[in-house]
């Protein structure tokens, strides 16, 4: 067990300490890393670090980070750079001991969250005991129950294809800062604008000052590859800790992907994903067409799958009638995420065939519906 401090050697010395964990417990399940900087006026943003992998940046107070322990209750080591307004640095370091078991039994705590909703308005104030969750058909205890507190790590698919291109594009980018506006500090975000390929990329961050800049100066062109980059952003989040969201913008008539949405649903389904697309209105829409990939007939599959795995995945379709509409509707999906209740429980049976498992959850209050993902692989 360690556990040290290392100050920056300058004038203005910065000080960074490691609040939680503590040395002297063993680090499991979901972990609250928690950073004290002084003078916290001079820092310019906190790194965190587990086992020598950085898992996230935050650039200011609190400075906290939230990271799931899923493997084994082993050592871990866990560290933080704060870095100054003057470009000097500080770190700390904290070793957390592994766990003395008798006997291994490694069970994943399975986390859902839940949207819930009478009519069309938010049901904020149900309790753990409203909830039943049915696992295929057997019902679980509820071990962890929350609401909002989980930080939220989205990718922005923005269709940047020769369709949007000009004020149309332009407006559909400045519609994503209304999400932007509202990320709290442990939130981070990436945006892809997208057509045949990535056509600007920004990386995973909080800065909400590079977001905005990304979304700047973008050109439309190509045609639309909706299918690969839905695949890439699932890829992309598998590495990212939170609440996983991928928020699509663009009218979904796929015309240039090599993947086709059932490769696309498999990837969704192995992953705790949730899936918004704001869906734009479009020429094409109502129409049948043909692409080089597929004929008038798959094509349409295609569109009846992409709203199947929409759904699938516990988040859902929102119509955007008018580019200028996306904004409030980047606003309006924020809020719902907010106001999510965030469930988790340990599987009563698991038997590691990699088949899928229903999960169906039931809410005790009259005219309450709710949405969640359907399921899960069991690996």
């Amino acid at each position: 067990m360690l556990m040290t401090a290392l100050v920056a050697t300058n004038a203005a010395a910065l000080e960074v300490a490691i609040l939680s964990p503590t040395p002297s417990s063993p680090a499991v399940g979901r972990v609250k890393i928690v950073a004290q900087v002084a003078p916290e006026a001079d820092a310019a943003g906190v790194e965190f670090y587990l086992d020598g992998r950085h898992i996230g940046t935050t650039p200011e107070p609190p400075f906290v980070w939230i990271v799931e322990l899923t493997a084994e209750p082993g050592e871990h080591r866990f560290e933080v750079v704060a870095t100054g307004n003057d470009g000097t640095t500080a770190r700390a370091l904290v070793e957390t001991p592994g766990m003395a078991i008798d006997q291994e039994l490694s069970i994943e705590l399975v986390q859902l969250y839940l949207t819930a909703t009478r009519a069309t308005s938010p049901v904020l104030d149900l309790e753990r005991s409203d909830f039943t969750v049915l696992d295929g058909s057997t019902p679980q205890e509820i071990v962890t129950f929350e609401r909002g507190d989980v930080p939220i790590t989205a990718v922005f698919l923005v269709d940047a294809s020769v369709s949007m291109r000009g004020a149309r594009l332009d407006s559909a980018l400045r519609s994503t800062r209304a999400f932007v506006d509202g990320m709290e500090p442990l939130d981070q975000a990436k945006l892809i604008a997208f057509s045949d390929r990535v056509v600007r990329s920004t990386p995973f961050t909080g800065i909400k000052q590079l977001l905005v800049a990304g979304t700047v100066g973008v050109e439309g062109s190509g045609g639309t590859a909706l299918n690969d980059h839905m695949y890439l952003a699932l890829r992309l989040l598998e590495a990212e800790q939170g609440r996983r969201v991928v928020m699509i913008l663009s009218d979904g008539q796929d015309i240039a992907s090599a993947l086709d949405m059932e490769q696309v649903r498999e990837a969704a389904r192995g992953t705790n994903t949730l899936l918004y697309w704001l869906r734009l209105r479009s020429g094409l829409q109502g129409r049948n067409f043909s692409t080089a990939w597929r004929d008038e007939r798959r094509n349409i599959a295609e569109q009846e799958s992409l709203e199947r795995v929409i759904i699938e995945s516990g988040g859902r379709i929102v119509d955007v009638r008018d580019i200028d509409e996306s904004g409030s509707a980047f606003a309006e999906i924020l809020e719902e995420l907010r106001n999510q209740y965030v469930i988790g429980y340990y599987p009563n049976e698991r038997l590691r065939d990699g088949g899928w498992r229903t999960v169906e959850v039931r809410v005790e209050a009259p005219g309450v519906g709710v949405r969640t993902r359907e399921g899960y692989f069991d690996r």
